[in-house]
């Protein structure tokens, strides 16, 4: 048995839950790096079809499905278009959807994806990497929608002294200085 490269949290608890069965089609809507549909896999002559928007842990999970050919099917788009998506592989029915809910660790530990806090990289945050990245958010964003959101902004600029939040911001991007990363702000 091929195992996956991670696993999940209550992998063990989510499985017992689901309860897989022989014969039984099951939906892992994060499929990350394969770790419940490995699980239910292992568990039961089931199918799994898993969903993931991250191409990468699509492509990383093509050993697995390959090695449970063709019992796991892997499916890129977001969980939230679960419906169209099974539809679109002839699929009406299923027993049971695991869905492991947030950003994984392996995302966190790849300070290329824009995720992590503990290593330098860029302010990226895409599942997709499509779209918009969240420094084009952040350095677009218009001061107002800012604050109507809640949102805090600090920033380090001792050449600019002290001074309310609507003329900081600006003399900040006027230096030049602009936010992609944790450790870009001088």
């Amino acid at each position: 048995m091929t195992p996956a490269s991670h696993v999940p949290v209550l992998q063990r608890e989510v499985v017992d839950a689901l309860q897989p069965r022989d014969g039984g089609r099951y939906v892992d809507g994060t499929f990350g790096a394969g770790g419940y549909s490995s699980a239910m896999l292992g568990r039961a002559g089931c199918e799994v079809i898993a969903i993931d928007r991250d191409p990468d842990a699509i492509a990383a999970g093509r050993p697995l499905a390959e090695h449970y050919a063709p019992r796991l099917r892997l499916i890129e788009g977001r969980f939230g278009d679960m419906a169209e998506l099974l539809s679109a592989e002839g699929v009406g029915q299923v027993d049971g959807v695991a869905l492991d809910l947030g950003v994984s660790s392996m995302q966190l530990d790849q300070a290329g994806r824009g995720f992590s806090f503990r290593a330098s990289g860029p302010l990226d945050m895409r599942m997709e990497r499509s779209g918009r990245s969240a420094a084009d958010l952040v350095n677009e964003a218009k001061l107002n929608l800012v604050i109507r959101n809640g949102f805090a902004a600090m920033f380090y600029a001792p050449e600019l002294g002290v001074g309310p939040l609507q003329q900081i911001i600006p003399q900040i991007q006027a230096l030049g200085y602009t936010y992609v990363s944790p450790g870009s702000v001088p």
